[in-house]
């Protein structure tokens, strides 16, 4: 069972609206940054340059680098629950292929309106999204799954959804490393992947 780590939350939480602006001011100054650079070659400083704050505002909400990563992964993460939020009414009603068309249209949505998502892939675990966002998303898949099929064993459908995810890490690390016209190949491939896997499964 994972624990919670001192990067799952700001230092301090703004309970004024002038503090919550700020705080969303910074991460979306360092979604920008780790967008174009990375996780090892953003800084504190180019943070806090970029939203037009002082390095102390942007470390009275965030204690370090590791810190702020996280935040921003947890709203990229967040976005892509609401995004995918729309499957289950279509889930019963649709082919498995179709259903794959749609949670990988929906997740290449979100990483190219968040480009932070492609470039903090290989941030370091203790950045990684808060537990509960990482294990809402797999239980969205369950979700899915035991929509479409009712009668499969919920472990089973915990099993499929986990293969998903990672497939779907898959699709990260391919926006990431390969450029956009090799994409236009590979994509389709990795679809066709998941479909194979998931096709018997909940026929």
């Amino acid at each position: 069972m994972e624990s919670r780590t001192e990067f799952d939350e700001p230092r301090r939480i703004p309970i004024q609206e002038r503090g919550e602006k700020r705080v969303a001011e910074l991460l979306q100054a360092a979604a920008a940054i780790f967008a174009e650079v990375g996780f090892e070659a953003a800084t504190m400083s180019d943070i806090a340059e970029r939203a037009g704050a002082s390095i102390g505002s942007l470390y009275q909400f965030f204690p370090n680098k590791e810190a702020v990563t996280q935040a921003v992964m947890n709203r990229n993460y967040q976005a892509l629950k609401e995004l995918w939020a729309s499957l289950v009414a279509v889930s019963a009603k649709t082919t498995t292929s179709r259903l794959v068309d749609q949670i990988f249209n929906l997740t290449i949505r979100a990483v190219e309106e968040r480009p932070s998502m492609i470039r903090l892939v290989d941030a370091p675990r203790s950045t990684y999204p808060a537990v509960d966002i990482r294990e809402a998303l797999r239980q969205q898949l369950v979700e899915l799954f035991l929509t479409r099929k009712p009668r499969m064993s919920p472990i089973k459908a915990h099993r499929y959804a986990e293969i998903t995810v990672q497939i779907l890490r898959a699709l990260l690390w391919l926006y990431r490393d390969i450029e956009p016209p090799e994409r236009e190949a590979l994509v389709p491939e990795i679809k066709s992947a998941l479909v194979n896997y998931l096709s018997p499964r909940l026929a």
